[in-house]
This record gives C-alpha cells, structure tokens and sequence, in this order.
C-alpha cells in the first residue's frame, strides 16, 4: 500500500506558493512537521486527518485514516488489510 504521506507529497507538490501557504494555515501544521509525514517520520491521526480533509475540501478524513491504518498494517505484518475490514477500522482507531 501507499504511505499517505507520499500521497499527500505528490499533491501537494502541484500547489502554487499561495495555496501552499493556505495550505499549511488551513491545517495548522508547520512545515517540519509537514515534511515528516511527506517522509514517512509521522503518521496521519485523527486530528490531522479531519483538519486535511477540510483543507482539501473533501470529506474524506476516514479515507486518510484507513490510508494510514493499512500502510501500518501492511508495515508491521507484511500483509495489508482486507476490505471487509473497513467497518472495523473505526473501533480500531479509538
């Protein structure tokens, strides 16, 4: 599975400077920080994951989160998550 930070890296590679710095105040996220998750020194959480999808303008935050649980999964097991799975994923976050 894709790491979400690269995801995210890739998008966000195609902003101009304005809406990268909208960008980065619309999440609140400082550009270290940012730049962690784009290599893979941070995860995607709850938090970040709503305030992302705000930005963004989608309503998309579990989408980040299931992103993120399934590179973990993937990252600890060697195997990523089953679709059917998606239903649990919810309790498993909390």
């Amino acid at each position: 599975p894709f790491r979400p930070g690269w995801m995210l890296k890739e998008w966000f590679k195609r902003l101009s400077n304005k809406d990268k710095s909208t960008f980065l105040g619309q999440t609140e996220i400082d550009e270290k920080t940012l730049n962690a998750l784009f290599n893979g020194r941070a995860s995607i959480d709850r938090d970040f994951a709503g305030r992302l999808s705000r930005a963004i303008g989608t309503d998309e935050a579990e989408l980040w989160l299931w992103m993120q649980y399934n590179y973990d999964e993937f990252q600890r097991t060697g195997h990523g998550i089953d679709k059917d799975y998606i239903p649990h994923l919810e309790q498993a976050l909390n």
